[in-house]
C-alpha cells in the first residue's frame, strides 16, 4: 500500500493555505506523471485547472461534461455545473481578449496581452 497505482483524494485542500495547496497539487501531478491514476474531487477549480489533464463535471449525480480543463471551463456545462472559472479566464472574457486559447492562469493571460490579443483600441477595427 505504500506505492499505490491509483490515488483518490476528496477535497484535499480544504482548510489549507494557498502555498500548501499549490504544493499538494504539484505533488499529485508528479504522481500522475509517474504513471499513477490520480483522481481529485475538489471545488478549487482555478487550482485544479492548472494541474489537471481532464475535468469531469457532475450535477445531480450525473456527468454533464468531461474533457480537457480549458474546453470544459469554456463550455455551457461550466455554468450548468456552477463552476467558478479562473480569474484570468473571467477577465479575458470581460475584456474581450481572444488569443485563440482561453487563459487559465495569470501567466497565460499576460502572454495573450503581450502577443497583442487584446480588444481593438477605440477607433480601430476589431
Amino acid at each position: 500500500m505504500l506505492n499505490p497505482r491509483a490515488l483518490i483524494v476528496d477535497e484535499p485542500t480544504t482548510g489549507q493555505d494557498a502555498r500548501f495547496s499549490e504544493s499538494l497539487f504539484a505533488m499529485l501531478r508528479g504522481l500522475a506523471r509517474e504513471g499513477r491514476a490520480v483522481v481529485v474531487v475538489t471545488h478549487s477549480i482555478p487550482l485544479a485547472a492548472r494541474y489537471a489533464d481532464r475535468f469531469v463535471v457532475m450535477k445531480g449525480g450525473r456527468v454533464i461534461a468531461s474533457g480537457p480543463p480549458r474546453r470544459v471551463l469554456t463550455s455551457p456545462a461550466a455554468d450548468e455545473g456552477r463552476l467558478t472559472r479562473p480569474q484570468a479566464l473571467r477577465l479575458a472574457v470581460a475584456l474581450g481578449i481572444d488569443s485563440g486559447q482561453a487563459p487559465l492562469s495569470v501567466e497565460e493571460l499576460l502572454r495573450a496581452l503581450e502577443a497583442g490579443s487584446g480588444p481593438a483600441a477605440p477607433g480601430e477595427q476589431a
